[in-house]
């Protein structure tokens, strides 16, 4: 009985943010203009977290301990982090042996999550939650409009130091703001 209500919980609020993302589109458009897709904030050290990783490992936010970080919330039905992916891959790329890492939170499934990686794989470590615990965490985070995808950047301390806006990424910015941090 527990569990199908947790499964009811889960699957209404997964489809009362699809329901808002149809309702307000361009809360979630990509920023084309050059007024910065990250917002600065007041260096505030990074709330902790333990989540497992697909294979089922346990990943806590010390893991990264050292680097910047872009910790990447996002879920498989939200197409505007899926079309983030790809970038955050090339930067993990770039970037990787200086000491930047991205982190990926799924609010979904496991089973889900795992079919996802197998259609768009990805460089970076990858974890999931309860759509509540994670969206919790998020607002722990800055995400006051509780919106997908956001992500934050992370200094070296594990200080949170950048927010992103709500809407898209623009590769440019993010890169100058990794580049700033390493």
């Amino acid at each position: 009985m527990h569990s199908d209500r947790s499964l009811l919980r889960s699957s209404f609020t997964a489809n009362a943010v699809f329901a808002l993302m149809l309702l307000a589109p361009g809360a979630f458009a990509q920023d084309e203009g050059g007024n910065g897709s990250y917002t600065a904030v007041a260096e505030s050290q990074r709330p902790d977290f333990t989540f497992n990783t697909i294979d089922n490992e346990p990943r806590s936010a010390d893991h990264w301990d050292g680097q910047v970080v872009l910790l990447d919330f996002w879920a498989t039905w939200c197409a505007p982090c899926v079309r983030e992916m790809p970038i955050f891959n090339d930067l993990r790329a770039k970037y990787h042996e200086q000491g930047f890492e991205v982190v990926g939170l799924a609010a979904d499934e496991r089973d889900r999550v795992a079919a996802f990686l197998e259609r768009v794989p990805v460089d970076f470590p990858i974890l999931f939650g309860n759509v509540f615990e994670v969206m919790d965490l998020s607002l722990a985070y800055g995400n006051a409009a509780q919106v997908l995808p956001f992500s934050v950047l992370i200094d070296r301390a594990g200080n949170v130091r950048y927010l992103q806006k709500p809407g898209g990424i623009n590769r440019e910015d993010l890169e100058k703001l990794i580049r700033s941090l390493l």
